[in-house]
């Protein structure tokens, strides 16, 4: 099990997650009443590792663990806690890769920050829903995706020939053989959406793309970052008072901009604010060019947030406000200008989040497909969305630019 969770964060993530909703069960008695029920069920094998019948790909199962995990956590906290609003900090080693991460905890919500790789968010956990709106999984390269490459490939090689020759071309025979040695495949071409990532599937990544990039670009991995700062270490320090908690994230990161010989240097931040008792999270990015030169650029801030909209799901959804989406469900693909609100939720989890921008963006977003193996055939899988919210930035010599992000967690309210 161990390989498992070296090679998949994401399976070591909720391995440590338990292990520290674990010690949180036992602490408050380990008995039906403090959770222990729950944290039994979230010690099912099937997302611990992964295989040809199962494993951490499964999105829906993955999610239901991270269900059980964080309602164990809910019926512990409520005996360890008294019942007014809370909220604890600390930096540890979390998922014991020797660099420490910043655990959040409340009452309303929990927020895992990685400070060494981008200060990114890799788990929110909200406690009303019991859902884990992170558990999104990496597109890694896997040993049998070679496999369906091959298959494809002679696949579209045989019909272009049966179509040169005017025959009859069928897409698909019925084969009869083992599932580990037989290739089937559960729709055409499904080698096209191989794609791997180059950093973890996390939210809040901050990017500087060249203005005019495509978003198929960016879906595909087929762009360069112009700035340094996807995956790289953030000063972190945190401040408590009586309003809530903020976390105060800096990077001093370089720009390169084409044709010139030196990169601009760029000073970000990047403030959390977590209010006491509101399921709310405040995001301010303020940017700054320290360097002579002028930058022009796009500035990018990532999500990745698993609803569970697979297969055009109508329960979980994408709302604009003052715009209407062709296609609103949350596996949908678009790109919109001009957004200051919109909505991402799923009525079945009881789970909506209302996000304002202080200045409006473009919204990109498109379904995370992974391509598995299983006993029915290679198959895609939707793993969870990933919006991106992008502003042009032109900035002379020292001059710096702000955006605040409020995100705001609530029931779903039914559309009329």
């Amino acid at each position: 099990m161990s390989n498992f969770l070296v090679r998949y964060p994401e399976a070591n993530n909720q391995h440590k997650k338990m292990l520290r909703v674990h010690e949180r069960v036992y602490a408050a008695g380990a008995t039906e009443a403090s959770g222990a029920v729950h944290l039994w069920k979230a010690q099912a094998n099937d997302t611990y590792w992964h295989g040809l019948f199962g494993g951490i790909y499964m999105t829906h199962v993955r999610s239901a663990i991270y269900h059980h995990l964080i309602t164990a956590e809910n019926a512990a906290d409520r005996i360890l806690h008294s019942t007014t609003s809370w909220q604890r900090h600390e930096c540890i080693d979390f998922d014991r890769d020797t660099q420490k991460k910043l655990i959040i905890e409340s009452d309303q919500q929990n927020l895992y920050i990685d400070p060494e790789h981008g200060g990114s968010l890799f788990e929110w956990d909200l406690r009303r829903s019991a859902h884990n709106m992170l558990s999104v999984m990496t597109r890694s390269q896997e040993s049998y995706h070679q496999v369906l490459r091959e298959y494809e490939q002679e696949r579209r090689r045989k019909v272009a020939k049966a179509l040169q020759q005017q025959q009859r071309v069928t897409y698909a025979k019925e084969e009869v053989g083992s599932p580990h040695t037989t290739v089937r495949v559960k729709e055409p071409d499904l080698d096209q959406y191989l794609v791997v990532d180059r950093y973890r599937r996390t939210s809040l990544v901050d990017h500087f793309l060249s203005p005019g990039l495509p978003m198929a670009n960016f879906v595909q991995m087929r762009y360069e970052e112009q700035g340094d700062f996807v995956d790289q270490r953030y000063e972190t320090k945190t401040e408590q008072d009586k309003k809530g908690l903020s976390v105060i994230m800096t990077r001093d990161g370089q720009m390169q901009r084409a044709g010139a010989l030196r990169p601009v240097s760029v000073h970000l931040t990047k403030t959390l604010f977590l209010p006491l008792g509101e399921e709310k999270l405040v995001i301010r990015y303020i940017i700054e060019n320290k360097s002579r030169a002028r930058l022009q650029t796009f500035f990018a801030c990532e999500w990745n947030v698993n609803l569970l909209g697979g297969g055009g799901n109508p329960q979980a959804y994408y709302r604009i406000a003052g715009q209407q989406l062709e296609n609103s469900h949350f596996d949908s693909t678009g790109e919109v200008t001009n957004v200051d609100e919109f909505s991402i939720g799923n009525t079945w989890l009881r789970q909506e989040i209302d996000f304002t921008l202080s200045e409006p963006a473009t919204l990109w977003r498109f379904s995370i497909d992974t391509i598995t193996g299983s006993e029915g055939g290679f198959e895609r899988t939707h793993q969870g969305s990933c919006f991106v919210l992008l502003w042009p930035l032109l900035l002379e010599a020292g001059q710096s630019w702000s955006v605040e992000i409020i995100a705001y967690g609530r029931l779903p309210v039914p559309v009329i």
